[in-house]
């Protein structure tokens, strides 16, 4: 009984600290709720539809990075994560945000995969208490009605630093009707360590 009461109250205060939110000023953050800063603090933010986006766990996930690079040759990867834990239900959603660009040194750079090989890509995943996928959506940008640019302001090969902005507006197209949809993604920045 002791046990039982124990994981209640421990789940009840996790759900409590994940759902209060930050009222404070916020004024020295850009418009994504995250500094743009350039070393490699491991965040990244933006703003999903107007709704600000910033990556990271509800739940505490000591060692797991939320927002990371990883370089290969004249490529560069940045992902950031955002996942929501329901600790009473265990129904979990899950958005990342991945920015793909052949880059070495700092600029900006279109995302129109289509044309090229930069690309920005927005993934929606919501599963059930049992494991079920609920909803799997993936909106990438595209050359024609998608497109973006991401702007690299830092990339500090030593320190394997990469910092900069982005926004693009990402397509997904229904498998079963074919119907298309967008997500627009603006006010993003981003400032990380690869590997």
């Amino acid at each position: 009984m002791k046990k039982w009461f124990l994981v209640t109250a421990v789940l009840t205060s996790l759900v409590f600290f994940s759902s209060c939110s930050d009222d404070g000023d916020d004024s020295a953050d850009d418009s994504s709720g995250v500094p743009a800063t350039t070393t490699g603090a491991g965040t990244m933010g933006c703003k999903v539809d107007g709704n600000k986006w910033v990556a990271g766990y509800s739940v505490p996930t000591p060692g797991v990075p939320s927002a990371y690079g990883v370089s290969s040759g004249s490529y560069i990867v940045v992902w950031g994560y955002k996942v929501n834990i329901n600790t009473a239900t265990l129904e979990n959603t899950t958005e990342t945000i991945g920015l793909y660009v052949s880059a070495t040194e700092p600029g900006t750079y279109n995302l129109t995969f289509g044309t090229g090989i930069n690309y920005g890509v927005y993934g929606l995943t919501q599963t059930s208490g049992t494991g079920t996928v609920t909803k799997n959506l993936v909106y990438v940008t595209n050359a024609t009605n998608a497109t973006g640019t991401l702007t690299i302001t830092k990339y500090d090969k030593t320190s394997k630093i990469v910092s900069g902005s982005f926004s693009f507006k990402g397509e997904y197209t229904d498998p079963k009707t074919t119907e298309k949809t967008y997500v627009n993604i603006t006010d993003g920045v981003f400032d990380i360590k690869y590997n």
